[in-house]
């Protein structure tokens, strides 16, 4: 009887041993991860004064990676068909997250406040460039962005 005891003891034991050794979960991504990679499309563009932009703005793309090579910076973005409040068409990122919301930095002082999904980037952002209204770079824009 005390040999029946002993493996029906161990028959548990090694039960248990077996349930703890499940698969780690997988590790979400984080939001560089998910800037990173595919390129991101133009949905729409609005302006704090001239309204709806986004015909001015077909075409226009971005694209980040994650291999900086500096220290300060997350990695390397590029711009197809920038526009002149963009300030170039490639440079460095840095992604900061907050509870507030999350803050990207380009290399060239360009500061945007962003809302980033798996399949949706939105980009806030003042250009104070010197282009006035008339040319309507001054002003508040929003850039919508999609996979």
């Amino acid at each position: 009887m005390k040999n029946r005891y002993k493996n029906i003891l161990v028959l548990l034991m090694a039960f248990v041993a077996v349930l703890s050794c499940k698969k780690d979960d997988p590790v979400a991504p984080g939001l560089s991860d998910i800037l990173a990679g595919e390129k991101w499309n133009v949905v729409s563009v609005m302006h704090s004064q001239e309204g709806d932009l986004t015909s001015h703005y077909q075409g226009f793309a971005m694209t980040f990676s994650k291999d900086a090579g500096q220290a300060d910076y997350d990695g390397k973005y590029s711009i197809d068909k920038a526009s002149p409040i963009f300030q170039g068409s490639s440079g460095l990122w840095k992604l900061t997250e907050g509870s507030s919301g999350d803050k990207l930095d380009f290399d060239n002082g360009m500061v945007f406040v962003a809302q980033i999904t798996e399949t949706t980037l939105v980009l806030n952002f003042t250009s104070d460039l010197n282009g006035g209204k008339v040319d309507g770079l001054d002003g508040g824009y929003v850039f919508t962005l999609n996979r």
